[in-house]
């Protein structure tokens, strides 16, 4: 689970969801999306278009 949260947020603060079906990415404002590492990390470094397959920037809604 994936908790955020600011009274007022930052612009470093800001993310878009997008959605396919019950699948979602999340998007940061640098262009960045969040991704789960097989070592169970999450980390803000997926670079590329993620695609709605299996791969770690890919969560089940």
């Amino acid at each position: 689970m994936i908790i955020a949260k600011a009274n007022i947020p930052a612009i470093s603060k800001t993310y878009i969801v997008e959605r396919n079906d019950t699948r979602v990415h999340i998007k940061l404002l640098s262009g960045n999306y969040l991704q789960a590492t097989e070592d169970n990390q999450l980390r803000t470094d997926y670079y590329d278009e993620p695609g709605w397959d299996d791969n770690g920037a890919t969560f089940e809604w």
